[in-house]
């Protein structure tokens, strides 16, 4: 074959028809497919989390409620007795204040009285009343706007104040270590006998740690406020949550 019969053959144009495609199997790119999880994986994995959060959930939620303690209790502190100060301007030295009840326990027109008078006017509460029968008739249950309520009482002694962070008055002693936490004001042989302040209940407390741990261990739970208090209202890692 000479050099123009091989140009000849090299021009020719190819007729033939492509190779028909085989739709029963078509080509997809690997981009373009779709991956999908089955029901008993779907199911394995809400199981998991389910699970996870059966172990976590009640940590997060104690943690949630040690923190609510500890910030509103520190809180009351700071308010009750920035009250007591504001009203020592108008009703003189508190330790001058008439604490006398009626009665052992002082009624509560007599309680009602003595609060209305001397820190009412000083404090933002939501409302204040007579508390109901599950707490003795005889208190001043208070609501202040962040959800914290507190009783008020006097006795011969000087005046019981009950702090519940949670804002749910309770007369049981059950789960005093978080649901209450006792306080007192010019109470004979506590701190605030000779001092002008609402602090965390210490009456005949012998002032040592070990008292305030057994007292809030295994006592009438009393101390429970005050061993916060001394932890720098933290409550401490082997309080009796």
């Amino acid at each position: 074959m000479n050099i123009f019969e091989e140009q000849r053959v090299s021009s020719r144009v190819d007729f033939s028809l492509p190779e028909k495609p085989d739709c029963r199997t078509p080509s997809v790119p690997f981009a373009m497919t779709k991956v999908a999880f089955t029901l008993a994986e779907v199911l394995i994995t809400l199981g998991i989390i389910g699970i996870v959060a059966a172990m976590t959930l009640p940590a997060i939620i104690e943690h949630h409620q040690k923190k609510v303690v500890e910030t509103r209790l520190q809180k009351f502190y700071t308010v009750i007795n920035q009250a007591v100060k504001l009203s020592a301007v108008e009703n003189g030295d508190p330790l001058d204040w008439d604490i006398t009840p009626d009665s052992t326990y002082a009624s509560y027109s007599v309680n009602k009285e003595f609060f209305e008078k001397y820190l009412l006017n000083y404090l933002k509460v939501a409302r204040h009343g007579q508390c109901g029968d599950n707490y003795g008739d005889s208190w001043v249950c208070v609501w202040l706007p962040d959800g914290t309520a507190f009783t008020l009482r006097m006795d011969v002694n000087g005046v019981d104040v009950i702090v519940f962070p949670f804002g749910k008055v309770e007369g049981t002693f059950n789960g005093q270590q978080r649901k209450k936490f006792v306080f007192n004001f010019r109470k004979y042989m506590t701190d605030t006998e000779t001092s002008a302040g609402v602090e965390p209940y210490t009456f005949q407390w012998d002032g040592t740690l070990e008292e305030l741990y057994q007292n809030c261990t295994n006592g009438n739970k009393n101390f429970c406020a005050k061993l916060i208090q001394v932890n720098g209202w933290k409550i401490p890692d082997d309080y009796p949550w």
